[in-house]
């Protein structure tokens, strides 16, 4: 944007203001309303002007007055003479450049979404600190993985302090997703450093930060018109990136297959990194100060376990009346924000101990797991429990391999049912003496009744529990009439992928 101050040439201005700019009419002026009421009328009629705006490239001629001008933007203070009588502002929108002059004159904008960007730049260009801080905040109020890059740019652009902390922390918080995003790959250079050297980075680990720089330096080196296959070439253009890059932090195989293969590090840089893997972790920070920053970042834990809690005590075990839910079996829907694997589904084994004066055995019991998205069908699981030790609380279930579970696949159902035998002896007999029962017969029965825990909390609470941060949901099914302090699947793992 550019502007340019004239003083007019001919005659003496008229006393009446806005009335002696030539094609103009003065307005007519009505003393009513309260102080901000009138404030406003000013700026809407130009009563009493004495400066011209002309907005280009639309031509709006805006008639405005000078105090209102210089008290609030020491730009506009800087460049308004006393013979100034016309300014000529190039390349602007006329109707964003109004609500900037509209924030002079009463110390509002009425800003919505829509143009609080374009808005901040007005008013970080002509420091209006007021309004650009003002637009600053109606923007961090609606951050999202499509906008979130474009608005850290805009306050990296135009020096925002608060703003680029608040954009920065969206950003770390949800980096999985927006390294992998296509903004990523077009970022100014210094925009990608920022965020590549932050500490709380939330990644599974340092070879996606590598993977989302390395996508960069490739559309970098295509917007420099240089070759990306050319090693050198593509080693040119991340050489600042690089060196925030945490490879003493990777798996050394990874590394080797991942890293060394592109031939970006140079062989001191990789020399260095070589003796590092040899040195087990704890003893490190022994070595003397490398090339690359090795403090961890916020990496996480790729692994998911979700366990149902009771009050203090012994798990309740009842028989009850639940319609729709076969005695035996118990259903839940899941749902993810990530997308994982289904590892393994655990059981109290007590829930099917009918009887304390014996000793059982669950060898011989079939577990049925089935899995039905909102979008497709998984196949049904037969299978057994996992080998368990004697004084071990769970029954687990290995799925192998792992069940797929995808953002896009909606909420799924998964029904977990039982059948087979239970063996059992006498706690003063041997396994000589041991026995079978039907579980559907003696566990199980089809009799109305469900047999139970009862006295769960509630359903599965995901461990990473800030804001939007849960990664798996699990409910009830809809119309499920088992409550959800009931039910035998007490423990799930899952991993991220």
């Amino acid at each position: 944007m550019s502007w340019q101050a004239s003083k007019l040439g001919g005659g003496s201005r008229a006393k009446n203001g806005i009335g002696s700019f030539s094609g103009l009419l003065r307005p007519k002026w009505g003393w009513t309303g309260n102080h901000e009421a009138r404030l406003l009328h000013l700026f809407e009629t130009g009563y009493k002007s004495d400066l011209m705006l002309n907005l280009y490239p639309e031509g709006l001629r805006l008639p405005v007055h000078k105090i209102f001008l210089e008290a609030g933007s020491p730009v506009l203070d800087g460049k308004i003479k006393p013979e100034t009588e016309e300014i000529r502002i190039e390349n602007v929108d006329t109707r964003v450049f109004k609500m900037l002059i509209k924030h002079l004159y009463t110390g509002k904008s009425d800003v919505g979404m829509g143009d609080a960007l374009q808005l901040m730049q007005l008013a970080t260009e002509y420091e209006v600190s007021g309004l650009r801080d003002e637009c600053a905040q109606i923007l961090k109020g609606d951050l999202t993985l499509e906008n979130v890059l474009s608005l850290f740019q805009s306050g990296m652009e135009y020096a925002h302090g608060d703003f680029i902390q608040s954009t920065l922390k969206f950003i770390c918080k949800n980096a999985r997703k927006v390294l992998k995003s296509d903004k990523f790959s077009k970022l100014r250079l210094e925009c990608l450093v920022e965020i590549i050297q932050q500490d709380s980075l939330v990644v599974m680990n340092e070879m996606e930060v590598f993977d989302a720089v390395n996508r960069w330096g490739i559309a970098e080196c295509l917007r420099q018109n240089l070759d990306p296959a050319n090693a050198e070439s593509l080693r040119k253009c991340l050489a600042k990136p690089l060196s925030h890059i945490r490879f003493s932090l990777m798996d050394p195989a990874e590394f080797a297959l991942n890293v060394t293969t592109k031939k970006l590090l140079s062989m001191e840089e990789s020399m260095e990194l070589l003796n590092c893997f040899l040195v087990p972790p704890e003893k490190r920070n022994m070595l003397p100060p490398g090339t690359f920053v090795s403090t961890p970042r916020t990496y996480i834990n790729k692994d998911i376990v979700l366990t149902r809690t009771f009050p203090e005590g012994a798990r309740l075990i009842q028989s009850i009346t639940c319609a729709g839910n076969p005695n035996g079996s118990e259903t839940i829907m899941i749902r993810v924000k990530e997308n994982v694997s289904l590892k393994s589904i655990s059981v109290p084994k007590e829930i099917f101990d009918v009887n304390p004066a014996y000793l059982y055995y669950y060898d011989l019991i079939k577990c049925t797991l089935s899995c039905e998205s909102e979008v497709k069908n998984v196949d049904t699981l037969v299978t057994k429990f996992d080998t368990y030790e004697r004084g071990e609380v769970y029954l687990r279930i290995s799925i192998d391999p792992p069940c797929r579970l995808n953002v896009l696949d909606g909420w799924v159902k998964v029904t977990m049912s039982f059948s087979g035998d239970v063996g059992y002896h006498g706690l003063t007999q041997t396994v000589a003496n041991k026995g079978i029962f039907d579980i559907i017969q003696h566990v199980f029965p089809p009799n109305g009744c469900n047999r139970m825990i009862t006295n769960y909390v509630g359903l599965f609470p995901d461990p990473v529990m800030e804001e939007n941060a849960t990664r798996v949901i699990i409910k009830r099914r809809e119309r499920d009439q088992l409550g959800v302090n009931c039910g035998f699947i007490e423990k799930m793992e899952f991993e991220l992928v």
